[in-house]
């Protein structure tokens, strides 16, 4: 990773007043580049910034390759030392239970996920 990353998302954070005060944020991680790449560089932030993490990702069970996906996420939160919560969900049946597609039903199945884990858990912050 290179320091232009850590520096960009250091004086994004600042700028923004994210994570004041510290305390445990929720890391929303679905396994794509973009949430692999946010899970590295808080890591690597952690101590500077006084949060703790801990991994949340949603398993939807609507591809062959999600599965692998999970292993992945965990595997990787493990070897940063962050612990991992995987939730799972129908986003099939919520679609027609709420009569719209499964994109929206995929959003509100994530939302409903952190939402909980965030309640359960503590955690002051959703990234």
């Amino acid at each position: 990773m290179t320091g232009k990353v850590l520096d960009r998302v250091r004086e994004t954070v600042r700028r923004y007043r994210m994570f004041s005060g510290g305390g445990l944020v929720l890391v929303a991680v679905s396994g794509g580049p973009d949430s692999m790449c946010l899970l590295h560089v808080l890591s690597r932030l952690r101590r500077e910034l006084s949060i703790e993490l801990r991994v949340a990702h949603l398993h939807h069970h609507m591809r062959r390759e999600a599965d692998r996906d999970a292993e992945m996420v965990e595997e990787f939160a493990r070897s940063l030392g962050i612990p991992t919560t995987v939730g799972h969900a129908d986003v099939l049946a919520l679609a027609r239970e709420m009569g719209t597609g499964v994109e929206e039903a995929g959003r509100e199945a994530r939302y409903r996920f952190f939402r909980e884990l965030r309640d359960k858990t503590g955690a002051r912050w959703i990234a």
